[in-house]
């Protein structure tokens, strides 16, 4: 179990205007940050589980994790962003969750739109949700799920051979509790990236630049090469020498024979 009590110390020492809530058991952390966002709820707050039992993830997809041993929370805040900068925010996010694990020496890669990749395999990922208000972003919640001292050779397959932790990385076991904090104060500071160096730093850090994908759309399938994406965050994928700009979906990459 967390430290909860170390952990509420160094968040609140690191962010004093936050709001702390932990939960020994939750169905979604995502969930709870929207029950919380009441009127009069604070600017920012953080919401933590050592058990989350209906962990979302993008387009439906379950997370799964390991009770105890991963770090599963949602970070709830109030903004004032533009719609048309939807596409960053999880750019931004994974972003934090990058450079946080290169601080344990691992060499991160960002799969668009919100996977964290390490050796190709999965150790993190990321969904955020958004409250528009006459074209503006009033509030946004990002949840964050990231395999720590998880023993990925107990998950089933097939999530076993595509998921990865930084304890099956690293041959050792980290605090939970210091992560926790050393991520949001890298997601803090990636607040005050512009759009163009969150952009240029993605693509610094991306996963399968100029391989063959396969991008699952909700009613349609493209099969091509992905170079990037565009100033909006959206994937470009070449098919035929035709750039497709594609704003969600998901990518599995297609292995040569």
């Amino acid at each position: 179990m967390l430290d909860t009590e170390a952990l509420r110390s160094l968040i609140q020492q690191a962010f004093p205007d936050w709001e702390f809530h932990y939960f020994p058991r939750l169905g979604s952390t995502n969930a709870l940050a929207w029950e919380l966002a009441t009127d009069d709820c604070p600017s920012s707050a953080l919401i933590i589980t050592d058990e989350q039992t209906q962990g979302r993830g993008r387009g439906g997809n379950r997370w799964l994790s390991q009770p105890g041993q991963g770090l599963t929370c949602s970070i709830f805040q109030r903004c004032d962003l533009a719609v048309g900068d939807s596409g960053l925010l999880p750019l931004r996010a994974g972003i934090a969750v990058a450079h946080t694990l290169s601080e344990y020496g691992l060499a991160p890669a960002l799969k668009w739109p919100n996977d964290i990749l390490v050796n190709d395999h999965k150790i993190a990922g990321i969904l955020c949700e958004s409250r528009i208000s006459q074209e503006r972003i009033t509030a946004l919640v990002t949840g964050i799920g990231l395999n720590i001292n998880d023993d990925i050779s107990q998950y089933p397959e097939p999530i076993r051979s595509q998921s990865t932790s930084l304890l099956n990385e690293t041959g050792r076991r980290n605090s939970r509790e210091n992560l926790c904090v050393r991520l949001m104060k890298n997601y803090q500071a990636g607040e005050s990236m512009g759009n163009s160096e969150i952009i240029s730093t993605w693509r610094q850090l991306a996963a399968w630049q100029e391989k063959k994908v396969t991008l699952m759309t909700d009613n349609n399938q493209i099969t091509g090469k992905f170079v990037g994406i565009n100033q909006a965050g959206a994937a470009r994928i070449e098919v035929d020498r035709t750039i497709k700009i594609i704003n969600s979906g998901q990518m599995q990459r297609l292995r040569e024979c």
